[in-house]
């Protein structure tokens, strides 16, 4: 049974958002502990010996006393126990995520499958990171990026507009996400291009509320590029960020979660300057909700 987590100084939506990321967390962590009991035991230990040359064990303990035995020519075993390093360090991540929605105090940590190769030892650099991933797969999950022309580079991210006028901030050029430019084939009544109804229906209200903002602006941070729906600017100058989640597969949240562990290290919280909306069940956008939300955080 999930976990319910009660969360004062959040809207209805904001307290959905956290206790839907909770609930996922938990849910994969299960998977994951009852996929761990299924590998072999031990551990994989590589070495190299010289350009080219490899050595592979499995190490284990057996009656008390650590055992190391040569599996060089065992490949599905190999992979097996690179799954198991891989698998371990994303149940650890997971079981933090849990502890800090719990109490909300720390940064969630990346749950992006290259972020935890990464953090591996250096010596899983060896072996096809596909096949870490999951043993029956034969690539890599293709996460969605943003991309860019190059004729604005992005700006690396602020929390201010800084020290300018709402207004002038919302007239300056900025990087805009050149994604899939195919699907901008809608406008809104001042005639901003969007790619999907969710995004459609916040730029309008953001015009009926007289919001200065910029759509789909590509920001740097910490050397990594995210594109939020919507950057907007308070009266006091400063920024408030708007993702809107329409996507229900699993990749598109694995996604989400990943952004938002991003943008938390960057200073973008939920319950503070970060609204993420959702679609419902039938891919219906309930913009009451989304109104309030953003007059809480933009007139509050």
């Amino acid at each position: 049974m999930a976990t319910i987590i009660y969360l004062d100084g959040f809207t209805m939506d904001e307290r959905k958002v956290i206790q839907s990321l909770l609930s996922q967390f938990e849910k994969e962590r299960d998977q994951g502990n009852r996929a761990l009991k299924q590998l072999p035991r031990g551990v994989l230990r590589l070495t190299r010996n010289g350009p080219g040359r490899i050595s592979i064990f499995r190490e284990y303990n057996y009656e008390g006393k650590r055992k190391r035995k040569g599996i060089r020519r065992d490949e599905p075993l190999i992979y097996q126990l690179a799954h198991k390093a891989y698998l371990q360090e994303k149940l650890r991540r997971l079981n933090s995520n849990i502890e800090t929605l719990k109490h909300f105090g720390r940064t969630l940590e990346s749950l992006d499958p290259e972020d935890i190769l990464r953090s591996l030892p250096a010596h899983y650099d060896m072996l096809d990171a596909a096949r870490v991933i999951d043993p029956r797969s034969d690539h890599v999950l293709d996460y969605p990026r943003p991309v860019y022309d190059g004729s604005v580079p992005p700006r690396r991210v602020t929390l201010t507009t800084g020290g300018l006028a709402p207004q002038v901030w919302a007239e300056l050029p900025y990087c805009a996400n050149t994604k899939h430019m195919e699907r901008l084939i809608h406008r809104t009544g001042k005639g901003v291009r969007f790619r999907s109804k969710g995004e459609g229906l916040s730029l309008e209200k953001y015009d009926a509320l007289h919001l200065f903002y910029h759509y789909d602006e590509v920001i740097e941070i910490n050397g990594q590029y995210r594109s939020p729906d919507g950057i907007l600017a308070r009266r006091d100058r400063k920024l408030i960020f708007h993702e809107h989640a329409g996507m229900r597969d699993d990749g598109y949240r694995e996604d989400l979660m990943d952004k938002l562990a991003l943008y938390a290290s960057a200073g973008i919280r939920l319950g503070e300057n970060l609204i993420v909306t959702f679609d419902d069940e039938k891919g219906g956008v309930n913009m009451e909700l989304v109104e309030a939300m953003l007059r809480d955080r933009m007139f509050s």
